[in-house]
């Protein structure tokens, strides 16, 4: 792997599973994510 510290692997990893899940509810049913995310 690239020559980081692991807490910033893993903090990168959960910036792109939480973009990967925002992105993919969106495409798949917004109003309820948006609800969701709006609380």
């Amino acid at each position: 792997m690239l020559d980081m510290p692991i807490k910033q692997v893993y903090r990168l990893r959960e910036k792109v599973n939480y973009h990967a899940v925002r992105v993919f509810a969106q495409k798949s049913q917004p109003e309820l994510v948006t609800e969701w995310l709006g609380r």
